[in-house]
């Protein structure tokens, strides 16, 4: 294929980096998400998508006060994050999380900072912790379903993407985690293909990347049904 496996969590670690720099704590959505909430799916062809317009995100609609002291803290262990002071970060997030336990955003960064320290039992008590807090969480059902593929486990890894668009099912980067799961884990790449399609539904402008990887996929597809039909 066109493109290889995230390694060592590498992927997930610079989008979550990039989430931890959102103003909303609690509220910060893995980009790229879907264009407009009055944006239209077409339900002419099988997908993965509700048929209808883009709702919101419920996550990104909560709305939980936080105070200046959180923001501040939040500030601190993100930027300890962006320069790798694994445990810098770890401290001011147990501050973060013992100080303010309603903000399941700092739980899921906790999460990410053990992750940097191949600490995998731990990581997954945080981000658990983080959905026990929010169940809306998405951020924390793609890093937690991350740790689970990484380990193995397809058929958790599989169930938390399925949790996390039972919340919202035009979340685009869980559509784009699905499809990879299901394509080069197990196998099932019909079910892969409609998954690849729906991320790029989801996108203002088409990703060349993507592009490619549902031409590959289809390709794949097409030679399994003819050598079949041999």
């Amino acid at each position: 294929m066109a493109f290889t496996d995230h390694k060592a969590f590498g992927f997930g670690l610079r989008l979550a980096l990039a989430v931890v720099l959102c103003v909303g704590l609690t509220a910060c959505a893995i980009a790229p998400d879907a264009p407009s909430e009055h944006s239209d799916v077409d339900d002419r062809e099988p997908s993965a998508l509700p048929a209808g317009p883009v709702t919101p995100n419920p996550y990104t609609q909560q709305r939980i006060p936080v105070t200046s002291e959180a923001r501040a803290l939040f500030k601190q262990a993100s930027a300890a994050m962006e320069a790798q002071q694994w445990r810098q970060a770890e401290q001011l997030l147990l501050e973060m999380t013992e100080a303010f336990p309603q903000l399941s955003g700092a739980q899921v960064n906790l999460g990410l900072v053990y992750l940097a320290l191949n600490e995998p039992q731990r990581a997954e008590q945080a981000l658990r912790r983080a959905l026990d807090i929010n169940p809306q969480n998405l951020d924390a059902y793609n890093q937690l379903a991350l740790l689970k593929r990484q380990q193995g486990d397809f058929d958790s890894a599989e169930h938390l993407y399925q949790q996390a668009l039972a919340v919202w099912p035009f979340h685009a980067q869980t559509h784009r985690n699905l499809g990879i799961l299901y394509d080069l884990y197990q196998g099932e790449w019909e079910r892969a293909l409609l998954h690849y399609r729906a991320y790029q539904q989801l996108q203002e402008q088409p990703e060349m990347e993507m592009t490619g990887w549902i031409i590959d996929l289809e390709r794949r597809i097409d030679s399994r049904q003819t050598a079949q039909t041999k």
